[in-house]
């Protein structure tokens, strides 16, 4: 089966919490914190990866995809947003990010 490239778009959702920040991932049910900004982004985006990267060594990313509701865009001719960055409120901080996948 010939592998098929496209993108998909998720969001990252950062924010203040009493002893640091939560950052989240909706689209893939995901949370994670951190004592800074930084570490609390970083360890989503680790998250992130992580859960995709096995997903995809399994063979189960479509299958991810789907159970998440998570829209695949095929590749071609395709013009997508790279990323998107936007203050909502004071302590809250949200990204849309697209990732290129290939499904197998």
């Amino acid at each position: 089966m010939k592998e098929e490239i496209g993108y998909i778009t998720l969001s990252r959702e950062l924010m203040k919490a009493k002893d640091g920040y939560t950052a989240i991932c909706e689209e893939l049910q995901l949370t994670t914190c951190g004592a800074t900004f930084e570490e609390a982004e970083r360890r989503l985006s680790r998250a992130m990866t992580m859960l995709l990267d096995t997903a995809t060594k399994r063979g189960e990313l479509e299958s991810l995809l789907k159970e998440r509701g998570i829209p695949f865009f095929s590749a071609k001719g395709a013009r997508i947003l790279s990323s998107c960055n936007a203050n909502v409120k004071p302590g809250q901080w949200i990204s849309i990010e697209t990732r290129e996948l290939a499904l197998a």
